[in-house]
């Protein structure tokens, strides 16, 4: 995973009261999402209908599981309700 992706993500989660020294990596792995939701869709929003190159980050920090989605940019999206399935598939 990219330096700039893990920084991104230890601001993210600092912004939510999580120290960096609790952040746990479980997984990490380039994708193409298959739309601008980037495997995380909100009902009622539209996204554009493209595939988009990203990773998907899960770490953990006193025991809270965090799914964290990335598109071309280093900007992290905390996903909920995580839908990877019907397209979403690993670059390497």
């Amino acid at each position: 995973m990219p330096d700039a992706k893990w920084t991104a993500i230890l601001t993210d989660l600092a912004t939510r009261g999580v120290g960096a020294d609790r952040v746990i990596l479980a997984s990490a792995r380039a994708v193409t999402w298959r739309d601008g939701s980037l495997g995380c869709p909100e009902p009622g929003q539209l996204y554009t209908q493209a595939l988009v190159p990203g990773w998907e980050v899960v770490v953990t920090a006193s025991g809270t599981r965090y799914d964290l989605h990335f598109g071309s940019d280093d900007i992290p999206r905390l996903c909920t309700r995580p839908h990877l399935t019907g397209g979403d598939s690993p670059n390497a």
